[in-house]
């Protein structure tokens, strides 16, 4: 858990997986934990490394390029894939080719469908973009250009662009 919360993020929902089970793992869950030792013993020389110019990979597959020190994030959530139907969020945000924040965790709410699981997800990583734009803007590296942020679910992107809501997303409050 500790590498997880501060430098090793791309393990963060294997992770989270297995603490799940901690009060009852059975055998499957332990093997899980040992793959994920395995991983981390593997890719020790990784970590979080700031590159000047370097910006946020997802964002390059679409031909977007940011400014140095411009914050990009990306969101996501698994619609409904536990047991219980509850989705679950994750979200990165990079700056200078690194993350500097990340989350991982269930969603509150029972999404009724997956536009609506992704547009949560959305919306938990616009808020933490706007925390964060606001310590870079104190630390004297103003945030001239939106924070760019990846979304891989159309009806959401539709949804945020603010060009309407639609039948099938009028459960969604303002």
């Amino acid at each position: 858990m500790y590498l997880t919360c501060f430098t090793r993020g791309d393990c963060s929902f294997a992770v989270n997986q297995c603490a799940r089970f901690m009060s009852n793992p059975g055998p499957t869950h332990i093997a899980a934990a040992k793959r994920i030792l395995r991983y981390l013993a593997g890719t020790r020389s990784l970590g979080i490394t700031y590159r000047r110019g370097a910006v946020d990979p997802s964002l390059l597959s679409v031909g977007v390029r940011t400014a140095p020190n411009q914050l990009s994030a990306s969101a996501d959530a698994d619609h409904a894939g536990a047991d219980d139907r509850w989705s679950v969020s994750g979200l990165a945000i990079m700056l200078a080719g690194a993350m500097i924040a990340w989350s991982l965790k269930r969603q509150p709410v029972t999404a009724i469908s997956s536009t609506e699981s992704e547009f949560y997800s959305v919306s938990q990583c616009v808020l933490d973009c706007v925390y964060l734009r606001r310590i870079m803007e104190l630390l004297g590296y103003e945030q001239t250009a939106p924070t760019l942020i990846a979304q891989d679910n159309n009806a959401c992107i539709f949804l945020c662009k603010g060009s309407g809501m639609y039948a099938r997303a009028k459960h969604i409050d303002t």
